[in-house]
């Protein structure tokens, strides 16, 4: 793994850390980095990917090396960076969440 990768997998993995609802890892709502790089299509996963995206945008990557972490197509990149406006608009915890995520990857887009 390069050090491209390295950064955007800290930035995802990050982004999870905030999106993670409660403890129990067998609950629907429990986020991991295998349902956010799967095919899961809870509510707070796609979430948690349109966070990641945002994050990963903001930090100055392209979509396809964002579709190429997420095991996604460009097209889906396309389309989580439209939900995610959606999203900002219409959830406040979505936008909360945006906003510590936001702050706690700052460090990490300038370390790059």
């Amino acid at each position: 793994m390069n050090a491209k990768e390295e950064l955007m997998y800290r930035i995802i993995d990050n982004c999870i850390r905030y999106c993670t609802i409660g403890d129990d890892p067998n609950s629907k709502v429990y986020i991991t980095r295998e349902k956010v790089l799967g095919k899961a299509r809870h509510l707070n996963v796609v979430m948690t990917r349109a966070i990641c995206v945002n994050q990963l945008i903001k930090a100055g990557f392209n979509k396809p090396s964002i579709a190429h972490v997420l095991n996604k197509t460009v097209t889906s990149i396309r389309h989580l960076i439209k939900a995610s406006d959606a999203f900002e608009k219409f959830s406040t915890a979505y936008r909360n969440t945006l906003r510590e995520c936001t702050k706690s990857n700052l460090n990490l887009y300038t370390s790059k």
